[in-house]
């Protein structure tokens, strides 16, 4: 989901991927808040949506996780609900129109269509006037955790010899 995305649909469904095992929580910040939390398949994919409708408006969604070092991980998005406004979706045209004749007094099924809003976790900076958005490592990589131990063993060795040469 991007920052500021408007949704179409009352009840979106928000997914992304993950390690196979980890649980997710999901909190839509609205007049109501609703929460939930859904484990990451076999598959490496997961999926919820509210239990309930969101009101039109302004919104926001924060998931969380535990990232594989321990670190409690969350990201932050806003949206706009905008159900009643514009359409779930768009025709291509490509159908053939039929006609069907109406029978009085018989209930006709409605179908409503599902707008499904993406969330994949990601590691991008929330994105403010003056910084451009940086991606991070893909979980799992040790090549930063790797450049950042060599760069602090560097820094803790020449620390020591500084304060080597200051005692002499």
């Amino acid at each position: 989901m991007d920052e500021g995305e408007v949704v179409t649909s009352d009840k979106p469904q928000f997914f992304g991927n993950g390690p196979t095992g980890e649980k997710i929580t999901i909190t839509v910040h609205s007049d109501t808040e609703v929460s939930g939390t859904t484990t990451v398949t076999a598959g490496g994919s997961w999926n919820w949506s509210p239990p309930t409708n969101l009101s039109e408006g302004a919104h926001s969604v924060t998931i969380s996780w535990i990232d594989a070092l321990g670190i409690t991980r969350t990201l932050t998005r806003n949206f706009v609900v905008q159900a009643g406004e514009l359409p779930s979706f768009v025709a291509s045209g490509s159908a053939t129109p039929t006609v069907t004749p109406k029978v009085t007094n018989t209930p006709s099924p409605t179908v409503t269509p599902k707008v499904t809003t993406t969330i994949t976790p990601s590691a991008t900076p929330i994105k403010t006037a003056s910084a451009t958005p940086v991606a991070l490592p893909k979980s799992g990589s040790l090549t930063p955790t790797i450049l950042m131990l060599m760069m602090s063993i560097v820094v803790i060795t020449f620390s020591f010899y500084v304060w080597k040469e200051s005692k002499n």
